[in-house]
């Protein structure tokens, strides 16, 4: 899926679009990045984690936490009776609300469905059409 993800955001800069990135987004990689490959990880060292972060935060805007976030997720998880891991997705339609972004690339896009007010998109329909 690498390649699929670096060709639609070299796609959407080229159409001038504006590609953020949550504190949230960050920790969820490192974690992934910094588990042992046996456990569905990528076995990276914290270091090379935290440099594929330093250079993803150079390729999105940072769009920091903000108190405004939580009061929004703690809406969200109520009104559509969220429950279980899929309450860090909340947190990023919260992050997308709060700063009024419509639009997310997501490869999870059952996860995302249930909100109204977001456009969750798969990469390979911005890439394929």
């Amino acid at each position: 899926m690498n390649k699929i993800v670096l060709q639609v955001l070299d796609k959407l800069s080229m159409q001038g679009q504006q590609l953020y990135i949550t504190p949230q987004n960050l920790i969820e990689f490192f974690a992934v990045a910094t588990r042992d490959v046996s456990m569905n990880g990528l076995g990276m060292s914290p270091l090379d984690a935290y440099q594929v972060m330093t250079n993803m935060e150079k390729l999105f805007s940072l769009l920091p936490d903000r108190e405004e976030i939580f009061t929004e997720w703690r809406r969200l998880v109520v009104a559509y009776g969220i429950l279980g891991l899929n309450v860090h997705d909340a947190r990023l339609v919260a992050v997308m609300l709060t700063y009024g972004i419509t639009h997310l690339l997501t490869f999870d896009l059952k996860d995302f469905q249930v909100y109204k007010n977001i456009l969750a998109i798969s990469p390979k329909t911005l890439l394929h059409g």
